[in-house]
């Protein structure tokens, strides 16, 4: 480098903690060398070196406050308790031929401990009354390990192509439950009994419910609303509460052609 003033620039942003910010060079022990203003003091013994001061911005937060989704949640049920958590929902197999019956798993957890967990279920569609199967963390019921939160139960088997819709419910130990879908039974999870042909090609089959395929195919075909229904890929997995409508030009979408939209967990 030669001899003479450089300039050097920087981009920081002030999150918490201390506003100084130290730039120098390479560092050299010796006698701090003080620069001309407005640079401030040199902490290093390398002449390369200043302190700058970071802007901090004067709306901080809300730091210690009530959090805004906890007041909506009292706002909407009037209770602090959003009850269980349930997550990593899946059936078993994903694709049952006719007959089998259907394990189910979720994991299941809450603060202030998990009294009951069941799975509802019914034919064709979610329009009307469901059955209900209780669910177990004993290691019995298909759901690994006992205690380790998740829990298992069994959907009866059904004939051939039916379409089976179900949802998962729990309640905590205060007397709060909470679905899986959140929104259940408005929507459910969805598969279908059928002999599944397996073949060199990859394979896949879009589900819709009863009520929900007459929607689909009763409506204006170049409606872009997307419908709740689920994605099975092989007999290897189901992908819940996909978004399903015909797709393409007007002139295309007379023939069958669908827009798929997976969840952004999947």
């Amino acid at each position: 480098m030669t001899a003479g003033p450089y300039t050097v620039t920087l981009w920081a942003r002030w999150l918490r903690g201390t506003s100084l910010i130290i730039a120098h060079g390479e560092y050299a022990s010796g006698p701090h060398w003080t620069p001309p203003p407005p640079f401030g003091t040199n902490f290093s013994g390398n002449s390369m070196a200043a302190a700058l001061r970071m802007t901090i911005p004067l709306d901080l937060g809300t730091p210690g406050a009530e959090n805004t989704v906890r007041r909506n949640l009292r706002d909407d049920t009037g209770s602090d308790n959003l009850g269980p958590v349930i997550s990593e929902v899946e059936h078993s197999p994903p694709a049952p031929p006719s007959g089998l019956p259907v394990d189910v798993t979720a994991r299941v957890s809450d603060a202030d401990g998990v009294s009951e967990v069941r799975v509802h279920y019914r034919e064709q569609s979610r329009l009307g009354e469901f059955s209900s199967d209780t669910m177990f963390d004993d290691g019995a019921h298909g759901d690994g390990a006992a205690g380790d939160g998740v829990y298992g139960g069994r959907i009866p088997g059904f004939p051939d192509s039916r379409r089976v819709v179900f949802y998962v419910e729990a309640t905590d130990q205060p007397g709060t439950g909470r679905g899986f879908p959140v929104d259940a039974p408005e929507r459910t999870l969805l598969y279908v009994t059928q002999n599944f042909m397996h073949t060199p090609l990859d394979s896949h089959h879009i589900l819709l419910d009863e009520d929900r395929t007459a929607e689909l195919n009763g409506r204006r075909v170049h409606s872009n609303d997307l419908l709740d229904g689920a994605f099975i890929f092989e007999d290897e997995r189901a992908y819940y509460n996909v978004g399903v409508r015909y797709r393409g030009s007007p002139s295309g979408r007379k023939t069958v052609q669908y827009r798929v939209r997976f969840p952004k967990d999947d």
